[in-house]
């Protein structure tokens, strides 16, 4: 499925459309996902938390319909319109609001102190009133070179076996 076929039945699943700035990103194949990258946590004592992972326009739609199943089953991780869009590697999230009061904002997920069947703001911080601005307040972090790039040796590995002079099936025998 494409980028453009997901956004067109997410937001037939929705029933509504996506905030715009958001919807061109998902459209956009050369959009970019600085993950991962730091994001200052506003609160009492603020704190630097990480994006691990940005969602694609696919990815949406998949957890959107996962979402949609638990609610008919009676649980709800999210607060109402929410969309997951991102993730950390602790089990918190990147919402995008369609709210009507705050359509396209973005928020963080803290969930530890969230309470989803509430439906209040308990645990959700507001980090911008619109996607790209948030965006772009994300810069891509350094590797750590205590963990192996296994995107960067798979990569290399590939390269070495597609360099190599391509034997016939019988001279592998030899």
């Amino acid at each position: 499925m494409t980028a453009s076929e997901s956004v067109l039945e997410l937001e037939s699943h929705l029933g509504l459309r996506l905030p715009e700035e958001f919807r061109l990103w998902l459209l956009d194949p050369e959009a970019l996902y600085p993950v991962p990258s730091d994001v200052n946590i506003p609160d009492e004592s603020p704190w630097i938390d990480e994006v691990s992972m940005l969602l694609g326009a696919e990815q949406i739609l998949a957890d959107s319909l996962q979402q949609k199943e638990l609610l008919e089953a009676g649980v709800k991780d999210f607060p109402s319109k929410t969309l997951r869009i991102g993730d950390n590697e602790m089990g918190d999230h990147y919402l995008l609001s369609l709210r009507p009061n705050d359509f396209g904002s973005v928020y963080f997920y803290f969930h530890e102190t969230a309470n989803p069947e509430e439906d209040d703001d308990s645990g959700i911080y507001t980090l911008s009133d619109s996607f790209m601005s948030w965006l772009s307040t994300l810069s891509r972090k350094e590797p750590d070179p205590s963990i192996p790039d296994w995107n960067r040796i798979r990569e290399e590995q590939l390269q070495k076996i597609l360099s190599k002079p391509s034997k016939r099936w019988w001279q592998v025998w030899k």
